[in-house]
């Protein structure tokens, strides 16, 4: 089951960033700057949810000790 959730999770980012590269090449009509704002849009996503997970498992932490 784990490993099937990892494997959607995969396409679906794989799908995300396709999308969100043929946004910003639509928009900016530059392979180049598509690329840069990809690169920065999905590095502020992976730090995002890096930071959120952190705080989930702090929160789960102080639940479970109560």
């Amino acid at each position: 089951m784990k490993h099937e959730i990892l494997k959607k999770s995969i396409v679906f980012r794989i799908y995300s960033v396709m999308i969100m590269a043929a946004f910003f090449y639509i928009v900016t009509g530059s392979f180049e700057k598509m690329t840069i704002f990809t690169v920065l849009v999905e590095a502020i996503k992976t730090a995002q949810y890096t930071i959120f997970e952190i705080g989930w498992d702090k929160y789960k932490n102080i639940k479970r000790k109560k």
